[in-house]
């Protein structure tokens, strides 16, 4: 798709990696990339948000020869 993100969280020890409602919307993900999730995340404090969903997206790293594409 080619969208360029200029600001991202990465977190080695966290055992989710999550995108915003927002930002998936941003980045134009058609919606039938999203495979539903009945399930509930819970952090630290014990605030719960409802997951809408899941989806594995394709990443591009870098620029030319030194161009990697990973799937999460």
């Amino acid at each position: 798709m080619g969208y360029n993100v200029k600001h991202v969280l990465i977190d080695q020890g966290s055992s989710v990696d999550i995108l915003f409602w927002e930002t998936f919307e941003g980045m134009k993900i058609p919606n039938d990339r999203l495979i539903p999730y009945a399930g509930t995340l819970v952090g630290f404090a014990g605030d719960q948000v409802i997951a809408r969903g899941y989806a594995d997206l394709e990443t591009t790293f870098g620029q030319a020869a030194q161009m990697d594409q990973k799937l999460f």
